[in-house]
């Protein structure tokens, strides 16, 4: 009996542990339930998308004007993703007052990273009135935000900002921006500017001051004589940097540096340096060599390595990507990728593409659907068509 009063004890304050273990795990679980309901940024599904997501499910149409509304809402979203997301997408849309929303969003915008995607959709229009918006940004108080509104212009390449970018290089003190304004200014015709441009290549330290000097002045196509980019080229010891000098003299048709390129993306293990090259390629119009290249690089474990090749294979028109464009929005575990993946479907605005957007309208991230919105309404509105044949 005592061997049996001992079992029942020791039975009984096990069921006592384990009824307390539940409690816990209850009070637990019901505590995570209020924070995910109650915890700002948490994304949740957007409700005005659950009843769009539900009318197109019982009609197989779409609305334009509610895909449009379904962005503008976005604006109010707590993860700044998504409102990135929403500023710069905007500037690809098609339709009237456009540029002035995406001002008025860089006005009322408190977080920095939203105001530089605010201007960067404002660089999709090809209106007067975007130099203007770009002029008036340079005195935001971000330094990169400054520098997105000057690459801006440099891109523009406007004589008549010579006046006042002089100015704004007087009182710039962000390095990186300095170097974009004395870029700005020598693509405009101020020659002086060139030995400011070739000592930073020669002499700065930060081998990724020195590589985003090389890779704007290529982006922006601003052409620097072969013989000062040979002497730097000579002197560069960064592979990244190489990259670049490499490509502003391929550009002037250096047919010795555009081979280095290419054996680059064919036989470089670093991926950070293959993607460059890729890039570098593309930018130079080698898409029938660096296409299998880029397809691998979709593959790679590095995120922003498949971002940049998705990034780049959106020019390529005459490829069949969409299949491996909808791999890439089912599967990939990064939402940013998933998000690019979507975009490059917008840009190419293939019909073929609407059954995969609509799927991933269920997909988890907000910062995707996003995406997947924007992409939808620019296939339709390109189209005019609301519904699938």
């Amino acid at each position: 009996m005592r061997h049996q009063d001992v079992m029942n004890q020791r039975l009984s304050e096990k069921l006592r542990f384990l009824s307390a273990l539940l409690v816990c795990l209850l009070m637990i679980f019901a505590d995570r339930v209020i924070t995910v309901q109650n915890t700002p940024g948490i994304d949740t599904p957007d409700n005005a998308l659950f009843q769009y997501r539900s009318t197109f499910k019982k009609t197989g149409r779409h609305d334009l004007q509610q895909l449009r509304d379904l962005l503008y809402r976005q604006l109010d979203h707590e993860d700044i993703r998504v409102r990135m997301n929403v500023a710069e997408v905007l500037g690809e849309l098609p339709g009237p007052g456009i540029l002035d929303d995406l001002w008025k969003i860089y006005i009322n915008e408190t977080d920095a990273f939203v105001r530089r995607s605010a201007i960067a959709g404002m660089l999709n229009h090809n209106d007067p009135a975007v130099l203007t918006f770009l002029v008036q940004s340079l005195s935001d108080t971000d330094a990169e935000v400054r520098r997105q509104s000057i690459e801006g212009c440099l891109a523009l390449a406007d004589a008549s900002l010579k006046e006042a970018f002089e100015t704004r290089l007087a009182q710039e003190s962000a390095p990186l921006n300095r170097l974009a304004i004395a870029a700005l200014l020598y693509k405009i015709g101020d020659t002086a500017q060139l030995d400011y441009l070739k000592n930073a290549l020669l002499q700065e330290s930060s081998p990724e001051t020195r590589e985003y000097l090389a890779h704007m002045l290529q982006d922006s196509n601003v052409t620097i004589g072969a013989p000062v980019i040979e002497e730097i080229l000579r002197q560069e010891k960064d592979p990244a940097v190489k990259i670049w000098l490499a490509t502003l003299l391929a550009a002037q048709g250096d047919a010795a540096n555009l081979d280095d390129l290419k054996n680059s993306v064919s036989r470089e293990e670093n991926l950070e340096l293959k993607s460059s090259a890729a890039q570098a390629l593309n930018a130079l119009g080698e898409q029938d060599y660096v296409y299998p290249f880029l397809l691998d690089l979709l593959k790679t474990g590095d995120e922003g390595v498949r971002e940049r090749a998705i990034e780049d294979l959106v020019d390529f028109k005459d490829y069949p990507l969409l299949p491996v464009l909808n791999q890439v929005l089912k599967n990939d575990p990064s939402i940013t990728v998933r998000e690019i993946a979507a975009w490059a479907m917008g840009e190419r605005r293939e019909h073929e593409a609407l059954p995969y957007l609509e799927q991933s309208l269920y997909d988890e991230s907000a910062f995707v659907r996003t995406g997947v919105i924007a992409a939808l309404y620019k296939i339709l509105s390109g189209e005019g068509r609301t519904q699938r044949e």
